[in-house]
C-alpha cells in the first residue's frame, strides 16, 4: 500500500516506468509504433500512481504519455490515442474515474 500521509511522497517514486530503460517509448516511440504503444498502455494500466500521473500531466501541460493517455500540451491526443479500442478507454474510465472520449 502506499503512503500517501508523508511529506516524502512523490508518486514518481512509484511509477511502474520508474527507471526504464528505454524512457523514449513514453514520446517519440509510442507515435511512431503501435506495438510500442500497446505495451506502454498495459505497463500504464498496471501502474499503481496512474492517476496522479495523469493529473500531473493535465496540470503541468505536459506531453508525452501520462496515466496511459498520450497528452499534448496537457491535452489528450485522439490521433496518438487511436489506437485505442473501446475496452481500453473503459480500463481507463475505471482508473481514473473520468472519461477522455465521446460516448
Amino acid at each position: 500500500m502506499l503512503d500517501t500521509e508523508t511529506e516524502d511522497f512523490k508518486w514518481q517514486d512509484y511509477a511502474s516506468c520508474n527507471g526504464a530503460e528505454e524512457p523514449n517509448m513514453f514520446y517519440d516511440d509510442y507515435e511512431n509504433d503501435v506495438i510500442t504503444a500497446m505495451q506502454v498502455d498495459q505497463i500504464c494500466q498496471h501502474c499503481p500512481v496512474a492517476t496522479w500521473c495523469l493529473e500531473d500531466g493535465l496540470n503541468s501541460k505536459g506531453w508525452g504519455v501520462w496515466g496511459g493517455i498520450y497528452l499534448i500540451d496537457g491535452k489528450v491526443d485522439e490521433h496518438r490515442n487511436s489506437h485505442k479500442n473501446k475496452a481500453d478507454w473503459k480500463e481507463l474510465y475505471r482508473i481514473h474515474g473520468r472519461s477522455f472520449i465521446e460516448p
